[in-house]
């Protein structure tokens, strides 16, 4: 298996381009966790303008308007667009692959 390390990741989702990832779950406020999620064929939430023109159903609006930036720069978390239209959320510190490389920190 290829190695990429995370700073290339970052490089990579930022471009916008579809990519796979697997992580591994974790919810500290209901203690849950531990599945390991792989998701294919997503793009990074930022770029929903282009996601019909990529495919991608129409992102869901959001549920509600917080007034609070979800810090995910301080938080080391990005939102993923899935074809469907929904969108998830995950931790880079719990990424264990990208594209099919094992991500190195």
């Amino acid at each position: 298996m290829n190695i990429i390390h995370l700073k290339d990741v970052l490089t990579e989702i930022k471009k916008g381009d579809p990519f796979s990832v697997s992580f591994v779950t974790l919810d500290q406020s209901r203690n849950t966790g531990g599945d390991i999620m792989q998701l294919d064929d997503v793009i990074i939430s930022f770029q929903d303008h282009r996601a019909v023109d990529l495919g991608f159903q129409a992102p869901e609006e959001a549920k509600t308007n917080f007034k609070k930036s979800p810090g995910h720069y301080e938080h080391a978390t990005r939102n993923v667009l899935l074809k469907n239209g929904m969108r998830r959320k995950f931790h880079l510190r719990l990424l264990l692959t990208f594209n099919g490389k094992k991500v190195f920190y």
